[in-house]
């Protein structure tokens, strides 16, 4: 099977996060990744995070237990991320697929949820660890897209937060997920 230009250039754009720069070591790789993981978390959930911490005087703690939650993802993805990439460039055929399931109803429930526990570090840390079982999906396109696409990342930002803010989640949640799989089919007959 060919592959087009294009196509090889989005399945190497994609796998360059995971790939080491010549003359590093994989634990110096592994650390640049999390680095830029820790940011671009911290610039992607803010504006979904922003409404729980505006509620309580333990800001700082909460935040830090929630992202916290979201650097040990990163560090826990890295790895899996070098095999896909490895996987990919050698096998460019693999598909993807964004299931929509009552799974994702109840983690985007549990996210929302206002209930503070009374140390706000454990507090933060399970509020990002329901965030990122609630957002696993649209982090999972986001990796396929490439963890760099500035594009890519807007776009799960707006998502996310629509889905963490709006009145009516579950309608967000849906019109999102139909969205992707139409979007993964346009992106992988192109």
């Amino acid at each position: 099977m060919n592959m087009t230009a294009d196509r090889v250039a989005m399945v190497a754009g994609a796998s360059m996060p995971w790939m080491r720069m010549p003359g590093q070591s994989w634990l110096g790789a592994a650390a640049m990744f999390i680095a830029m993981w820790a940011v671009m978390m911290i610039a992607m959930m803010t504006p979904s995070l922003v409404p729980t911490l505006w509620r309580n005087r333990h800001r700082l703690a909460i935040a830090a237990g929630y992202f916290f939650v979201w650097i040990l993802v990163g560090a826990a993805v890295y790895p899996i991320g070098v095999v896909v990439a490895f996987a990919t460039m050698r096998w460019p055929a693999l598909a993807h697929a964004v299931p929509l399931t009552a799974w994702k109803a109840r983690q985007l429930q549990a996210c929302r949820s206002p209930e503070c526990a009374k140390n706000p570090w454990r507090h933060g840390l399970r509020l990002g660890l329901r965030c990122t079982l609630c957002c696993s999906g649209l982090m999972s396109i986001l990796l396929v897209i490439g963890v760099m696409n500035l594009v890519a990342m807007g776009v799960v930002t707006t998502a996310i937060t629509a889905e963490r803010l709006a009145p009516k989640p579950q309608i967000i949640s849906r019109v999102i997920g139909v969205a992707a799989i139409v979007a993964g089919a346009v992106i992988s007959y192109a």
